[in-house]
């Protein structure tokens, strides 16, 4: 009767943990502007648009002519305009993409990555650069490194918060600093690395926000100041690196755990269960 128990147990307490990707994007079909969700995003441009383009089918570079040297960066919205994905108790949200530059640039707050809220303000066209009107209603979480190695020992890893707004969209996030380290992990020039975002809304009071560069990982808990997010953002931070080119750039939505209602077939076979138990424990009250 214990293993009969056991194996009840078991059924009730099925349950399924899933992920929804939301973009997914590898600029297979050689274009920034496809725009077909999830497998293809309308990227803008942060600099001159000339200079931010698909090549080979499979990277978006960006900034490769000396005209639109620094201040380069794309953003795509990974739902519907005048949408939002709004993150419920339990929920992650995570954005990862591979990237490469061409030169090492050593300034604080230059490499970003983020999640960001436009609250209806969406880009709608390259050349905005990062310093317009239109960013004055945008809020988000963001990680920060540099290109390459930090030499100065100052700890140039970082994890913020924007949620005092301005014309700069990159600026308030040294005001919402939640979490730095030093990033030591020798990246080079012209060498692929993976970047990670997740934010995961673990309690009511509680976002854990992660990033990592090239397999270093910050982390740290903070409470929830944003939940709901439309866009994605990856910037140079105003850095002449010559080029700064991504690929497959993935935005996965993972919802909390959900224990499932069984099917009837179950609720039948834990019936039966049931009947099994208390079967026998008549037998074995009238001694048989």
């Amino acid at each position: 009767m214990k293993t009969n128990s056991l194996v009840l147990l078991g059924l009730l307490s099925q349950g399924t943990v899933w992920g929804n990707t939301v973009l997914n994007d590898t600029f297979a079909d050689g274009s920034r502007s496809g725009g077909s969700l999830p497998d293809s995003a309308q990227w803008y441009s942060g600099g001159n648009g000339a200079n931010t383009y698909v090549t080979n089918n499979t990277l978006l570079v960006s900034g490769l002519t000396g005209t639109g040297l620094g201040s380069q960066g794309v953003a795509a919205s990974f739902v519907s305009p005048g949408t939002e994905l709004s993150l419920t108790v339990g929920e992650t949200l995570t954005l990862s993409f591979n990237y490469y530059y061409a030169a090492n640039a050593t300034q604080d707050y230059s490499f970003g990555f983020g999640f960001y809220n436009t609250s209806g303000h969406q880009l709608t066209a390259d050349g905005t650069g990062f310093n317009s009107s239109i960013f004055n209603s945008w809020t988000g979480y963001s990680g920060f490194g540099i290109f390459g190695a930090d030499p100065s020992g100052l700890g140039r890893f970082h994890l913020a918060q924007r949620v005092t707004t301005a014309n700069n969209l990159l600026t308030p996030f040294q005001a919402g600093t939640l979490a730095t380290t030093h990033q030591t992990d020798g990246l080079l020039p012209n060498t692929w690395y993976t970047a990670v975002l997740r934010l995961n809304y673990a309690t009511s009071t509680s976002m854990i926000l992660s990033a990592s560069i090239g397999g270093e990982t910050l982390s740290v808990t903070n409470t929830p100041a944003l939940s709901s997010f439309d866009t994605v953002v990856i910037t140079d931070g105003a850095q002449a690196l010559g080029s700064m080119g991504i690929s497959d750039v993935l935005v996965v939505a993972t919802p909390a755990f959900v224990a499932p209602v069984p099917e009837p077939s179950v609720w039948a076979l834990a019936g039966a269960g049931c009947g099994l138990f208390g079967w026998a424990r008549w037998r074995r009250n009238r001694g048989v």
